[in-house]
C-alpha cells in the first residue's frame, strides 16, 4: 500500500507455484507444483460446471494414482506456514 506503514508485516519466505491446466467438457483440472523451503508438493484442484463430469474425471484420476479422496485437505498456504514454523521453531 503506497505511503502506508506496515510494521507488523514480515516476509517469511517464498512460495513458487507452477500450474498445469487440463480442460474437459464441464470441468477443469489444475495440477499445482509448489516449491518452498527446499520442499516440493503437489495439489490437485477441480473446477466444474457439471458435477457428474467432475465426479467421473476424479474417479479416473483416483484409480490411476491411488488418490485417497477422503484424506484431509490442507491448502498450500497452511502447508507453507507449517513448514516455516517447523524450520523456525
Amino acid at each position: 500500500i503506497s505511503g502506508e506503514s506496515l510494521p507488523d508485516v514480515k516476509l517469511l519466505g517464498a512460495l513458487c507455484t507452477f500450474r498445469s491446466v487440463k480442460r474437459f467438457p464441464g470441468a477443469e483440472i489444475d495440477l499445482d507444483r509448489s516449491e518452498y523451503f527446499g520442499r516440493t508438493d503437489f495439489e490437485l484442484e477441480v473446477e466444474y460446471t457439471d458435477e457428474s463430469a467432475a465426479e467421473a474425471i476424479l474417479a479416473k484420476i483416483s484409480a490411476k494414482v491411488h488418490l485417497d479422496r477422503n484424506a484431509p485437505v490442507t491448502g498450500k498456504i497452511r502447508r507453507f506456514l507449517a513448514e516455516y514454523k517447523k524450520n523456525n521453531a
